[in-house]
């Protein structure tokens, strides 16, 4: 017999469930509820607190953790038949797009839910990296090791599939305080999921627009999914965060045309104590079900379709104030100094504009080891944008003709072998489209790793590829011209 543990974190508590599994059965539990606010995870008292319990209970030190619903982005995408690491690289091109991640370190990983000759479909789950560091560095001081990172929607899919139903289509409608997540599954694998911001207040509330809007989002998605992903949903299980679990079950039921299952533990299930005992008594443990999936996932899922690591793969995207105000600088002195080939006159005033703004640069440099010279370096930088404003004009008139020029130089670059453009377009808010053909997928993903260092550049991203004559590939494909007003941030 083995321990295995899993921990929760919710809106406003930390759940800690041991389980003792034995040929796949869980023998006994331990529960752990801890009440918290995020900026407990920081606080050194909090943190005592959790060793303190972690020591007295002897629990098993080494844990799967699920982090709160609302810092992580789970999304499901079709990709051609290529190898892992090429995957993650178009998963990285696509997670640019998320506000939460602008300008971050992102942790991901993914699951394959269906292979086909021509296409994988995956789904895809990710996290600032900061927040897992954070997360990890956190229990690691209370005691706790972290064994991964598991979105919590796996955990609730193997928490379903351990106790009540993993076949089926079905829908797992996780309530918590400020968050409403739905997690649509068929044969053991996540195909799915939705999160709106709305949760237990607006459920229960006196308000019935609120409830009304609610329930009317979840009926949405689920009429949705069940169209446009052909998934004849068969159940819906609901897990609450808190003991309202009755008033949601009768909400629910009142618009749904599907049964309504509360996903309470087991009645045979035996406890290490009786306070465990008294509280499923009382609630079902129905707010335990995320922490106990994740002790499950713990025993044989290492590699199965519910183990989604989210702590493997790091995608480097953070910079400092520093780096991004140098960035605009050189943009700008690259668009001038593109200019200066077609106007020599000039030059002197653009030679004398850049060695201000590189004297700038090194100041701002040094602004960030001292910071008391902040508000002068603002002057300044102040002034050297009122001198840039007198080139718009020339920039403007300019920038067309010299950025088309790069753009076709830097696209005919960027081939690799047996990679050709058939056509090319660019409009003046800086959209780039492009279609072309290939030897093979392979050659057209390599191009698009290509332009991922591209200097005039951004997000270049595949939309189709699909067989043409003989083996070749046809594709399209959109970018933006970086600098542009419309760039994806």
């Amino acid at each position: 017999m083995r321990k295995y543990t899993g921990i929760s974190i919710t809106d406003e508590f930390i759940r800690i469930a041991e389980a003792e599994i034995e040929s796949g059965n869980i023998k006994s539990l331990r529960l752990e509820e801890i009440p918290y606010e995020k900026s407990d995870l920081k606080d050194a008292k909090f943190i005592k607190k959790i060793r303190s319990i972690v020591k007295k209970r002897r629990l098993y030190n080494k844990a799967f953790i699920a982090l709160n619903n609302s810092e992580v982005i789970i999304k499901d995408k079709i990709v051609p038949p290529v190898k892992k690491n090429e995957i993650f690289k178009l998963i990285e091109a696509e997670i640019k797009d998320y506000a939460i991640f602008n300008h971050q370190n992102v942790s991901l990983g993914f699951n394959v839910i269906e292979k086909a000759k021509d296409k994988i479909k995956i789904i895809w789950a990710g996290t600032k990296e900061e927040t897992l560091l954070s997360t990890i560095k956190t229990f690691r001081k209370a005691g706790i090791k972290s064994a991964g990172i598991i979105p919590s929607n796996f955990a609730l899919g193997k928490f379903v599939g351990t106790f009540y139903e993993n076949k089926a289509p079905l829908v797992i409608i996780n309530v918590d305080n400020t968050k409403t997540t739905l997690t649509f599954m068929e044969n053991e694998k996540v195909l799915y999921t939705y999160i709106q911001d709305l949760g237990i207040k607006e459920a229960t509330s006196n308000d019935i627009n609120l409830r009304n809007t609610w329930l009317g989002n979840i009926l949405t998605t689920i009429t949705f999914v069940s169209r446009n992903r052909n998934l004849s949903i068969q159940k819906v299980f609901v897990v609450s965060q808190k003991d309202s679990i009755e008033p949601l079950i009768q909400l629910l039921s009142s618009r749904l045309s599907y049964p309504i299952i509360p996903t309470n533990l087991p009645e045979d299930i035996s406890f290490k104590n009786e306070e465990d005992y008294l509280r499923m008594q009382k609630t079902g443990g129905i707010e335990f079900a995320k922490a106990v999936g994740l002790a499950l996932l713990g025993e044989k899922d290492a590699k199965g379709t519910l183990f989604c690591d989210i702590s493997k793969h790091v995608l480097v995207e953070k910079k400092s104030v520093g780096i991004k105000i140098t960035t605009t600088i050189i943009l700008l002195a690259l668009i001038n100094g593109v200019a200066f080939y077609f106007y020599p006159y000039i030059n002197n005033t653009l030679m004398s504009l850049q060695t201000n703004i590189s004297n700038t640069k090194n100041k701002i440099e040094i602004a960030s080891k001292a910071a008391e010279q902040t508000n002068k370096l603002k002057n300044e930088l102040s002034t050297l944008g009122g001198t840039l404003s007198q080139y718009e004009t020339v920039k403007k008139d300019l920038k067309n003709r010299s950025i088309t020029s790069a753009l076709l130089a830097e696209l005919k670059a960027k081939l690799p072998p047996g990679v050709f453009i058939n056509s090319v377009s660019l409009n003046e808010k800086g959209d780039i489209a492009i279609s072309g053909t290939g030897t093979n997928y392979k050659t057209v993903l390599d191009y698009e790793v290509n332009l991922s260092s591209a200097k005039y550049i951004k997000n270049a991203t595949i939309h189709s590829m699909s067989k043409s004559s003989g083996s070749a590939a046809t594709f399209s494909m959109s970018a933006y011209v970086k600098g542009a007003n419309n760039e994806k941030k």
